[in-house]
């Protein structure tokens, strides 16, 4: 009954996706490897990560003292582009699901300003917030952006990817709708040197340090690794002590974002 009842579960979760190629690595590691390694007695459970909160605290600064220590300028992007951010706020309005929210936006536009990037790459687009933040400003240098975004099976959320980005800018937004693990290694091929990630995706310990580490491979010196709540365990804090920097580490909301320079 229980192998029914999976296999049940299994078909209403996953059956849109059975055509798509590139999820299946994930949907093997998510749901079909453990339950296998399971029934041979061969499944080991991932330890319990420690918590970053306390270590980011330590650290934590404001957006403005995050920014004038990289000797960037404090700019919002919903105050230079008020249209365009009405228009995206109707459009996750008029969404009939519900994804993650806006993130530190005025960082991301900010840093992209700064940086005056041409190539980023970002994971994790959901309404796509972030994406329209750092759009706005590469389009003012025909820039281009490389996102990975791995959909939300269960709310079957394809189709509404990034709906606050305006057909305007998408013409230089690359999406690739698959894992960390199946999108970093064609986003990087695709971009070439970038001059900032900003990691969104895959919050476990062994994912954070997988995608940083393919990230910062990726970045150009000087480029800016961006992550989002790295509060969440010390994931973070491992791939900094990993390659000898301190980062910067801001608070925003309740949240943490990091900032790593490459050197």
């Amino acid at each position: 009954m229980k192998y029914l009842s999976f296999a049940n579960y299994f078909l209403q979760t996953y059956h849109p996706y059975l055509t798509k190629t590139a999820v299946w690595p994930e949907i093997w590691r998510r749901e079909l490897r453990p339950r296998i390694m399971k029934r041979f007695g061969k499944y080991i459970p991932p330890d319990r990560p420690s918590d970053g909160s306390g270590w980011c605290n330590q650290l934590a600064v404001s957006t403005d003292e995050a920014l004038a220590e990289l000797n960037i300028d404090v700019v919002n992007p919903a105050d230079v582009y008020p249209d365009v951010f009405n228009g995206a706020k109707r459009a996750e309005e008029n969404c009939p699901i519900k994804m993650g929210g806006a993130g530190n936006l005025t960082l991301l536009y900010s840093l992209t300003e700064g940086l005056e990037a041409a190539r980023g790459i970002e994971t994790g687009v959901a309404y796509g917030w972030s994406s329209l933040a750092v759009l706005l400003s590469l389009q003012k240098r025909q820039g281009q952006l490389f996102s990975v975004d791995l959909p939300y099976f269960k709310l079957r959320s394809d189709n509404w990817v990034g709906c606050v980005v305006p057909s305007d800018l998408r013409s230089n937004w690359h999406i690739y709708r698959c894992a960390d693990r199946e999108g970093l290694p064609q986003a990087t091929r695709a971009s070439g040197s970038i001059d900032f990630a900003h990691y969104d995706s895959d919050k476990s310990v062994p994912g954070r340090l997988w995608g940083y580490d393919h990230l910062w491979k990726a970045l150009r010196s000087g480029g800016l690794l961006i992550s989002d709540d790295i509060g969440d365990n010390d994931g973070f804090r491992q791939f900094c002590e990993q390659i000898g920097i301190t980062p910067i580490v801001v608070a925003d909301q309740g949240k943490y974002q990091g900032i790593l320079r490459k050197p």
